[in-house]
């Protein structure tokens, strides 16, 4: 019996249910099984044509990413190749800048060399110069010599030149020598005046009027000045020439153009200038630009500080004439205008 209890408390340890008897344990009911969980629901079946498309611009999409990487990889290789040849173009101009500085360094030094030896020389021909040069002399004024003589300043010295001058012509001009010829010659300029046998000139008091040969006459004849008056006043028309200012001459030169344009009654509207009287800036950059000709007439009373202000405007309408005589001035004048209307 007791056998007996110890396998059926081994067997109910197991679960195993005792068979038939009804004292025994009652037999568990099988658990109840749930249904099996439905799957989910499968997506709606996309269209093949769909997927293909998407498919297509994917590809095109990483062509294009494709062809943009190849650019770019194409324009950095171009970049370094134009670098590249930048770089080698740099080295050979620098290379080139090298050697022409070497050469003109080299061409300095030479330079200096020659600098040096001509200053040597120059500093030996100063030194035989002042060896060579004879001692200044002191120029004297020809009024102390005729002081020395006992003659007083003003008429006995003016009396005893003049008289000398129509006695001894010759060994007056032998004995000036003179230190400084230019207030001579200045003089000259100003207060000589050579007129041909036919010159028309009177008496003048404001200057000594020596009579010279036709050729040397400084007028010309009187048809010989009106001739090229005439033929001045032409090439004035031509060129458009209304309004002309001529700088210098003497009054008696002055004068005679004067007198040239009321009796011919042509040529353009004449402004004359006084050559020794000072003429303010203003006006004389009045005249110029009230006139399309302006003669600054060289060789005659002119002072520079008159012709200063026309000649410094540096304009193409300033012509120096260096030329005394009136008709030599008109012609020479005459012939630069001709040039302009050629032009």
């Amino acid at each position: 019996m007791a056998d007996q209890d110890d396998f059926e408390s081994m067997m109910n340890s197991m679960g195993v249910a005792k068979l038939g008897g009804k004292g025994g344990p009652k037999r568990k009911a099988p658990p109840v099984r749930q249904p099996p969980a439905m799957p989910a629901r499968r997506p709606a079946f996309e269209d093949p044509q769909i997927v293909l498309a998407k498919l297509r611009g994917e590809v095109a999409r990483l062509n294009d990413a494709l062809a943009n990487a190849n650019a770019a990889t194409a324009a950095a290789t171009a970049g370094h190749g134009a670098a590249t040849t930048a770089a080698a173009a740099a080295r050979a101009e620098s290379a080139a800048l090298l050697a022409r500085a070497e050469a003109a360094e080299a061409q300095v030094v030479a330079l200096t060399a020659d600098v040096d030896r001509l200053d040597q020389e120059r500093r030996g021909l100063q030194r035989k110069l002042a060896d060579a040069e004879p001692e200044e002399v002191e120029a004297i004024a020809a009024a102390d010599v005729f002081a020395d003589r006992g003659l007083e300043p003003g008429d006995e010295q003016q009396q005893a030149l003049a008289e000398l001058a129509v006695q001894r012509p010759g060994a007056v001009l032998a004995a000036l020598a003179l230190a400084d010829p230019e207030p001579l010659a200045d003089l000259l300029h100003r207060r000589v005046v050579l007129a041909g046998p036919n010159a028309r000139l009177g008496s003048r008091d404001d200057c000594v009027v020596v009579r010279v040969s036709s050729d040397r006459c400084e007028f010309g004849g009187d048809s010989d000045v009106e001739s090229a008056w005439r033929t001045f006043a032409t090439a004035c028309d031509g060129a458009g020439i209304r309004a002309a200012t001529i700088v210098g001459g003497s009054p008696t030169y002055r004068k005679k153009i004067k007198e040239l344009t009321t009796a011919t009654g042509v040529g353009p509207k004449l402004k004359l200038v006084s050559g020794t009287q000072r003429r303010p800036k203003h006006k004389a950059e009045a005249d110029l630009r009230t006139s399309d000709l302006v003669l600054v007439w060289g060789g005659t009373e002119l002072d520079h500080s008159v012709s200063g202000p026309y000649t410094d405007a540096r304009d193409p309408k300033v012509l120096i004439i260096a030329h005394r005589g009136i008709s030599g001035m008109l012609d020479r004048a005459r012939q630069q205008i001709d040039r302009w209307a050629r032009l």
